[in-house]
């Protein structure tokens, strides 16, 4: 196996462990700078929409090219790039409509109200862990496809599991009062991000060919995307504000910008 692929599994893995990490920090330590979160995630947010629209999709559909028509090239870049922006749209249905089936109602007894809520947080549980999932897609596919912005992009992943993984361990903490099972669920979730990878090298690595890496780029980019706008930007909104919001991604976007153009 390639030294590549290796080292791809391995920041894959570390990605998974940063939400651990994230884990660890509200159950040990008392941190009030609650504003620097939601200028992390927006921040994150810029650098990965810019580099979605400028990098991935723009060079997918040059690559594409090279192997097809204007017309068809832009079409193939396109369908790629829906498939990874709606790629979570049909779990994300299913799990709302259980969260609504399950949401507590104002008056109903003690031990109903405490099955309910362990129901709603068993979805928010696996609605994490399938995006966490996606993300280890995301991270495998960015080391192979532009070298220029793969660092900058795994690092956003990182960052913005380490708050993921906070809310984690503080609900389990607070259902169980544990930290021992709260760290054993969030460990859990964490597996999501190399078992993405592990699956994508072995979907790919054989069936994957030069006329496949453009939709393969094209596809990564509504990844970011759907990253981006599903998570990212919601979570910096209800964590902050959204003047502020706006202000992290465009530093974040910024931030990249300049150092595509240093890398050039």
């Amino acid at each position: 196996m390639d030294l590549r692929l290796y080292q791809a599994f391995l920041i894959a893995f570390m990605a998974g462990l940063s939400l651990v990490l994230g884990g660890i920090f509200p159950l040990v330590l008392k941190y009030k700078k609650k504003e620097i979160l939601p200028v992390v995630l927006s921040f994150t947010a810029g650098i990965m929409i810019y580099v979605a629209f400028v990098k991935f999709l723009f060079n997918g559909t040059l690559e594409l090219g090279n192997f097809y028509s204007e017309s068809r090239s832009f079409e193939l870049a396109s369908i790629g790039f829906f498939i990874g922006l709606l790629i979570t749209v049909p779990m994300d249905m299913i799990l709302l409509i259980f969260q609504r089936k399950f949401r507590v109602p104002k008056v109903v007894p003690i031990d109903r109200k405490k099955h309910i809520e362990y129901q709603l947080f068993l979805l928010i549980f696996v609605s994490i862990t399938i995006h966490n999932f996606v993300e280890g897609i995301a991270t495998f596919l960015t080391y192979f496809s532009e070298k220029e912005v793969a660092i900058p992009v795994i690092l956003s992943i990182i960052a913005h599991n380490i708050p993921e993984g906070a809310v984690i361990t503080m609900v389990i903490f607070k259902k169980t009062k544990r930290k021992d099972k709260a760290i054993i669920f969030c460990f859990i979730t964490a597996l999501a991000e190399p078992l993405g990878a592990i699956s994508t090298y072995f979907f790919l690595h054989e069936t994957l060919n030069p006329a496949h890496i453009g939709i393969v780029k094209a596809f990564l980019a509504g990844l970011l995307i759907n990253t981006a706008l599903d998570e990212l930007i919601p979570g910096a909104d209800m964590k902050g504000n959204h003047r502020l919001s706006m202000k992290g991604i465009i530093a974040g976007m910024l931030f990249i910008g300049i150092l595509l153009i240093i890398s050039h």
